[in-house]
């Protein structure tokens, strides 16, 4: 996985090699050094606000997705409602949807 500063929109090739990406599993609560700044926080209203990051992945078959998180809250300001867009590669190759 890499982050990337340009847009969701702007993003639109997996690179040829990703390099000094991070390896994401799900073995407890962890923190992964990619994925810990994806928000900033507002000690005015104390909500988490998702940053501009797109993220690329690479799956564990080899394909390729871009992802960034819209949101965090669920209706009501409850947290833990993560919104997510995203673009998936299945035939994989680099090039990724708008």
């Amino acid at each position: 996985m890499v982050a990337s500063p340009a847009p969701f929109a702007a993003v639109s090739a997996a690179p040829s090699a990703i390099t000094g990406a991070s390896r994401v599993t799900a073995n407890g609560d962890t923190v992964n050094a990619t994925l810990e700044d994806w928000y900033d926080y507002s000690f005015l209203t104390h909500l988490l606000e998702p940053g501009p990051t797109t993220w690329i992945l690479r799956t564990a078959d080899g394909r390729h997705a871009k992802v960034r998180i819209l949101g965090y809250y669920c209706p009501g300001a409850e947290p833990g409602c993560v919104t997510l867009e995203y673009a998936y590669q299945g035939d994989g190759g680099l090039r990724l949807a708008p």
